[in-house]
């Protein structure tokens, strides 16, 4: 058909949708997420990068390592938010990369440079907004504790 375009990856042929206004997204510059087009879907294009930790001055913390290696369990299963079936697996997986990573990172040599983007959990509006969240999920704890109607 005329101005169908294809995206290949290893989900084979799937046509997208046609538009006047853009072209299709083409292999090389990744995911592109519009409720116009498809996902291509690709080991080689992820969205999302894992922070890199080698290098950090002062070295990476045991939460900083532990993060990292809970997004990457979280990207490479497809896993977003565990329930009762998958959290002990997804649990156990972070906790190896995690041991994995430290070891990793103290036998590896010096970096000659720091990373160029400093890790999340050390921006300020980062470390606001789990503030946030934290104190958020304590108050709701609490409404249940009390027996107060609130929504979820």
């Amino acid at each position: 058909m005329a101005g169908e375009h294809l995206a290949q990856g290893h989900d084979a042929l799937v046509p997208q949708y046609r538009s006047r206004r853009r072209p299709p997204p083409t292999p090389s510059k990744g995911c592109w997420v519009s409720n116009r087009w498809l996902i291509r879907r690709s080991v080689g294009s992820m969205c999302r990068n894992i922070t890199t930790l080698r290098g950090l001055e002062p070295p990476a913390t045991d939460e900083e390592i532990t993060a990292a290696a809970a997004q990457f369990v979280r990207k490479v299963t497809g896993v977003t938010k565990t329930s009762d079936a998958t959290r002990e697996q997804v649990e156990q997986a972070t906790e190896e990369i995690a041991q994995i990573v430290a070891r990793l990172l103290d036998e590896l040599p010096a970096r000659r440079q720091p990373p160029a983007t400093v890790p999340p959990l050390r921006r300020e509006e980062v470390k606001a907004r789990i503030a946030a969240r934290q104190a958020a999920r304590e108050e709701h704890e609490r409404l249940h504790e009390l027996g107060i109607e609130h929504t979820h």
